[in-house]
């Protein structure tokens, strides 16, 4: 099975922030988020149980 090759992501701010700023505040978003560290650093997933409930 062949999973994603890329994601792509586009963000968009209405603010009165300059470019500089959220540029910066995705960076801090990236380098501190849970989810993007399993994305670029491949965690692997381990299955340790299957319950079933009645």
């Amino acid at each position: 099975m062949q999973g994603l090759s890329e994601i792509k992501v586009g963000v968009h701010f209405d603010t009165s922030e300059n470019k500089k700023a959220c540029t910066d505040f995705v960076e801090f978003a990236e380098g501190t988020c849970p989810v993007m560290d399993n994305l670029t650093n491949t965690v692997p997933i381990k299955r340790t149980a299957v319950t079933i409930k009645h």
